[in-house]
This record gives structure tokens, sequence and C-alpha cells, in this order.
């Protein structure tokens, strides 16, 4: 089904609904374009969703600042919304393909945002024939293995960048657990770290006291957290990092 209007949308919904009973998948193309969005899915429940290119040539080519956002933010951030966009469509119980790979580089991000298939000139030119299965092969196992081999040099590097962090959260856990004051873990031994604030919750995930700040002249900075700041009588057991802290208290401490 392509991205194009449709005037009667029941009709078209029979008909996909008629070429499922034959047999066939149902494919939504160039999803984010034209009428191709969410509420087509909703209507026709596609078996499988292909992205429009425009979503991976954001990530792979943000050339220039957007609203005084940097390059490196605003392309990571397009990053994000695409790995977004295929899990939240893999949650709705669709496969997904990202058209338009033109460059490895294109194909890398295609890969480390899990999508099911892939489609674009860097894997082929349009042929009458059949493609040549060992060239394809040898293709996918190289682009494969630099992805293997680009995914553990980056968990090295975030793991080297978070240790220093990791082992202040341990030194003021075990200041905490030997009874000094939150207000004092967090304001010394973790003066350095540029976050806002610790928390400290009851087991209904309630709050039972104010907010420990941590570095708060990094507030202007971000604007877009300031409606967050006064978390007085907030609740927390919503959040996947407060159900877990619960479920294993002593690797927090």
């Amino acid at each position: 089904m392509l991205e194009q209007r449709a005037d009667d949308i029941e009709t078209l919904a029979d008909a996909v609904l008629n070429f499922r009973e034959h047999g066939f998948l149902i494919a939504l193309d160039d999803f984010g374009a034209g009428h191709s969005n969410i509420e087509r899915i909703w209507q026709l429940d596609p078996d499988i969703v292909k992205l429009d290119r425009v979503m991976l040539s954001h990530a792979a080519h943000s050339a220039h600042s957007v609203h005084g956002t940097s390059h490196l933010k605003y392309r990571r951030n397009m990053e994000a919304i695409l790995c977004g966009v295929v899990s939240l469509l893999h949650e709705a119980g669709k496969l997904v393909s990202i058209e338009g790979v033109e460059t490895e580089h294109e194909a890398q991000l295609a890969l480390s945002s899990s999508a099911d298939f892939v489609q674009g000139f860097f894997f082929g030119r349009p042929n009458p024939g059949l493609a040549d299965a060992a060239q394809t092969h040898t293709l996918m196992s190289e682009l494969t293995e630099r992805f293997r081999l680009q995914t553990e040099a980056k968990e090295r590097r975030v793991a080297t960048r978070l240790q220093p962090y990791v082992r202040a959260f341990e030194r003021a856990a075990e200041r905490l657990a030997a009874g000094e004051p939150l207000e004092e873990c967090a304001g010394i031994s973790w003066r350095w770290i540029t976050r806002r604030s610790v928390f400290s919750s009851m087991p209904t995930g309630g709050r039972p006291g104010a907010m420990s700040w941590l570095r708060a002249d990094h507030a202007a900075h971000e604007a877009r957290l300031l409606p967050l700041i006064d978390a007085q009588g907030a609740n927390w057991l919503r959040r996947p990092y407060f159900r877990a802290a619960s479920g294993n208290p002593t690797a927090c401490m």
C-alpha cells in the first residue's frame, strides 16, 4: 500500500482483508510520508511497515544545526527517533523495513535500529534477474562483522566513561548505609556529578521528603527540564529504574 490518500478507507480495508484471506502479507510503504502514518496502521493493520527514506536520511546526513541545536546533538536525536519508531512498530507486532540504504553508514544505522529488513542501492541495483546469493551473503557477513566490532568498541567507551560515576555512587551508597545523611552524601560524595538531584523514596514509590540538589547551577542549561524541578510529592513507582532498584536493593547499596 502506497502513501497516497485513500478517499474510501473502508473499501481499502476490505480489500486488504480480502488479500490477507488469500494468504498475502500486507506491507505499508513509505511510513512517515504522505498519508502513511500511525492512523493508517490502526486502520489497516499491515504485517510489514517500510520506513520512508527521510527518517534514515535525517539520522545519517544531518549536516546543519536546527533551531540552535548542534549538528552532533541533532544527529543523535534523529538516530534515537529512528530506533524509537522501529521499537514502537515492533511493539505493535509489525515487521519493519528500512528503505533507501545507499551507504555503509546508513546500513550500520539500519542494523543498530533493529530493523528486520533493509533495502537500497548499497545492497544492489534494480535488476530483472535474481540477486547473486553468494555476493549478498558476503556483503551482509562483512557488514555484520563491522557492526559487531563497532558496537563492542562503543560499549567499551561507554563503560570507561561511566566507571568514575559508578564508583562515586558506590562510595555514596556505602556512606549512606553507614548512617550518614543523604544530603551530606549527595553534597560531598557526588559534588562533581553534573546531575540535578538525588531522591529518596518509600517502597510505594512516594517521596518522603525534599529533593537533594546536585549542581543546580546546571539547570539554566537545560530549560526543557524546568517543569520537572519541583518533584515534591512525586511518585516513582511507574519508573523502570525504581522498580529495578526495589527488586534488587542490595545492588544499589
